[in-house]
């Protein structure tokens, strides 16, 4: 199970004005490995018991080292919610 996909649901379910994510798409290197991106988790297989995240929002990849923070935005392109995830 992924806590990060649960987490990103999570965020989902408290603003529902959400309708677009940018989340993060550089792997997390670490000295336990490599851990996909943010944008991996959200795009890759769905956890059993978790909603499709691409079925619920659009979601885009980005790249900004300077801001890893995922971005949520309502249909009116207005910034709804900034949030990290690990």
């Amino acid at each position: 199970m992924e806590p990060r996909y649960t987490y990103i649901n999570a965020v989902l379910d408290a603003n529902p004005a959400v309708v677009r994510l940018a989340l993060d798409d550089r792997p997390i290197v670490g000295t336990g490995g490599t851990i996909p991106s943010d944008y991996a988790v959200a795009t890759g297989p769905v956890p059993v018991g978790e909603q499709s995240i691409p079925g619920r929002v659009t979601v885009e990849a980005k790249s900004e080292p300077l801001n890893p923070f995922a971005a949520g935005y309502d249909a009116a392109g207005v910034l709804v919610v900034q949030f990290g995830t690990n």
